[in-house]
């Protein structure tokens, strides 16, 4: 059995994780360490000059480190066109779904929303682009059926790909 909460020791709590985000200053603080110290002894010649720089390069550094650390995780990203991508939204006849497939239609992105009830006036009342197809998303087989039609109108791998993943996802419910 585990322990409990409060019987583990304070030192277990210190993980690497927890002790570099403790050290991940924001860069205005780390670069105003020097400015503190010479703040306080206004003389370049001050012995604590030199540690407190070291210390604000050691932040900037760590800090720059993260960074690189980033983008090699994740890559530089990329420019996202909305004109050429398809987005599917489950349940986009009303609520947050049809709010997300309005603004989507403004940026000009093709919206397929999956529902089984019409939206109030139509997808055409959502905005430019918006198609609706009739699918209950606790149905493989309505999905399935969804994705075809999908394929046939939008011709699109990553409608493909969104969709059989929505489809594993339903063999949960």
């Amino acid at each position: 059995m585990a322990q409990a909460h409060q019987d583990r020791p304070w030192q277990s709590y210190l993980t690497i994780d927890t002790i570099v985000s403790l050290l991940d200053l924001p860069l205005p603080v780390a670069l105003s360490l020097p400015l503190l110290s010479l703040a306080q002894s206004p003389s370049f010649d001050s012995p604590t000059l030199p540690y407190t720089a070291a210390v604000a390069f050691f932040f900037v550094l760590l800090h720059q480190l993260r960074r690189l650390n980033a983008w090699v995780a994740f890559g530089s990203g990329r420019k996202l066109d909305w004109t050429e991508e398809v987005v599917v939204i489950t349940g986009g006849a009303s609520g947050l779904g049809r709010m997300i497939a309005e603004i989507l239609s403004m940026r000009r992105a093709s919206v397929a929303i999956l529902d089984v009830r019409e939206p109030d006036g139509g997808a055409e009342s959502i905005g430019e682009g918006v198609k609706r197809y009739e699918c209950d998303v606790g149905s493989v087989e309505a999905i399935q059926r969804a994705k075809t039609q999908i394929e046939k109108d939008v011709c699109s791998a990553f409608v493909y790909n969104l969709l059989t993943q929505n489809e594993d996802m339903t063999c949960f419910y």
